[in-house]
């Protein structure tokens, strides 16, 4: 294999108003030959937490490193989300040495580039973000995105790297069990999408794809309408708290906020106070920016769909009667059967992404959201200062 500069990942947005779907479904008339394509029916969606509509899966002829003396092709599967075409994984057909992995993974997105994406004539009109990530990224040594980072310390009295994981022993009766802890927002990005997949395909079946101009629930479409309220009231309440647990661990435990209240008098918050009594939507759009130098998050499209998920998020919890309470209000379930709905729920993802790709290294943030860089902390001795801290 000849030299390149050596990216593993690609990220794929339109510059316009240009089509993705479109863009992605045009690498199935460029293939050259030797190059396979086909959809992903059996795609397990385990390596994102973002909602793909599609995925796509191209095949790369064999080919033979003369310098390294191995054979190999591999399988590069897409995802297409709203807003962008992002390579889910890369996979080998047979086993390659540790020591070749990121070369090989290199060649693969280079000749991708140079053969599938460059002579398509929509090229110019797409950003193709490339990035190195293999080895230098946490998703790579995870064994499922739901777990927390690794602790990662550089002991300079023997001038290594430790990768810790973060555990917890439980006494329950008779029984001690010991788990490495999950990250907190990660399991409710799962549980997110998991009912959005769920309730996605429930209303399709029993809303969209239906012609009738009238649609009445009976019998046991029923229980299914009622099962499909239940699962986006899932996914519409852990998707909120992904972000809210997001947003609180952005804030550093030293960081205050000043703020003039409705008096005219300043007032200075602290952290505590700041998750404590502060909306999410004001975190997110008044803190946040702070921290991570953003740009103002109410600009971006998806900006408004969030506000929405946490209106209908409020409605779910904080339930209020009316006529006279008499009744409970039951407008949240007319706000689940619109369409838009979907969208909704996916700015809940978008919000998270904004941010997460300002600082794509931080300890807290979780996997499954693109490329996550290590930060390594530095201690004199690891055995020192383990013991100091059991001390």
């Amino acid at each position: 294999m000849e030299k390149q500069q050596l990216f593993t990942d690609i990220t794929i947005k339109a510059k316009s108003k240009k089509s993705l779907k479109k863009y992605l479904e045009s690498f199935k008339s460029n293939l050259p030959v030797k190059w396979l394509y086909s959809e992903e029916k059996e795609y397990k969606d385990s390596d994102t937490f973002k909602i793909l509509n599609k995925v796509i899966r191209i095949q790369t002829p064999w080919y033979k490193s003369d310098y390294h003396n191995t054979t190999f092709n591999a399988g590069l599967i897409l995802g297409l989300t709203d807003d962008s075409i992002t390579l889910l994984k890369i996979e080998f057909t047979i086993p390659i040495a540790d020591d070749l992995i990121m070369e090989h993974l290199g060649f693969v997105v280079n000749i991708f580039e140079n053969e599938i994406l460059k002579p398509n004539k929509d090229y110019p009109f797409f950003d193709h973000q490339f990035s190195l990530g293999g080895f230098t990224d946490e998703n790579w040594h995870c064994v499922d995105i739901r777990e927390a980072r690794l602790l990662r310390i550089r002991s300079k009295s023997d001038n290594k790297i430790y990768s810790l994981a973060h555990g917890e022993n439980t006494v329950i009766k008779d029984k001690t069990i010991f788990y490495t802890t999950p990250n907190n927002i990660a399991l409710s990005m799962n549980i997110m999408k998991k009912s959005f997949k769920r309730s996605f395909a429930m209303y399709n079946k029993l809303i969209s794809s239906k012609k009738d101009k009238k649609i009445d629930f009976k019998d046991s479409e029923r229980f299914e309408l009622f099962d499909l309220f239940e699962e986006l009231q899932t996914s519409i309440i852990f998707g909120y708290v992904a972000v809210e647990a997001f947003t609180n661990a952005a804030i550093p435990e030293d960081f205050t906020f000043k703020k003039i209240n409705e008096k005219g008098i300043e007032e200075t918050w602290s952290k505590e106070n700041i998750e404590r009594w502060m909306q999410t939507s004001e975190k997110i759009s008044k803190i946040l920016p702070e921290i991570l130098k953003s740009t103002d998050i109410k600009l971006e499209l998806f900006w408004t769909n969030f506000k929405d998920l946490e209106k209908i998020r409020n409605k779910i919890i904080h339930q209020k009667t009316i006529n006279k309470g008499t009744e409970l209000n039951q407008s949240l379930y007319k706000d689940m059967l619109s369409p838009t709905i979907f969208q909704t729920i996916k700015s809940s993802i978008k919000v998270i992404d904004f941010f997460y790709n300002l600082n794509n290294a931080h300890p807290y943030f979780p996997l499954g959201m693109g490329i996550a860089k290590f930060q390594v902390s530095e201690v004199e001795n690891i055995s020192e200062h383990f013991k100091a801290v059991e001390d």
